[in-house]
């Protein structure tokens, strides 16, 4: 039997890639751009951030990553990958309480 223990669900006011060029909803803040470049820099692998969300909780910020990877890496690669791009961004953006980083498959490219 499943039981679901907790469901966060986020809702944006607009798709970021669907917004113009002039909405604010299409700016990505200073701090989601140091997280967006903490993680494409703490491993060779990751080849892009295809999401950055930030949610903020009084004086926490607690941010999700969506990293793409090589489509030929193995799972237990993917989870250390996930664990050094979290840890990069915990230590090299002090205002980010916690990070969820989810790992996406580069399917387009070759590895």
């Amino acid at each position: 039997r499943l039981t679901v223990a907790d469901v966060t669900t986020h809702l944006d006011p607009s798709d970021r890639q669907e917004a113009s060029k002039t909405s604010l909803a299409a700016l990505p803040s200073a701090l989601e751009k140091r997280v967006v470049r903490r993680a494409l820099a703490s491993h060779a692998s990751v080849r892009g951030v295809s999401h950055c969300v930030l949610s903020y909780s009084r004086t926490k910020v607690l941010a999700k990553v969506d990293v793409v990877l090589p489509d030929a890496m193995t799972l237990r690669e993917a989870h250390r990958v996930a664990a050094i791009v979290r840890r990069s961004i915990l230590r090299g953006v002090p205002e980010v309480y916690d990070v969820d980083v989810d790992c996406e498959l580069d399917e387009l490219r070759t590895p």
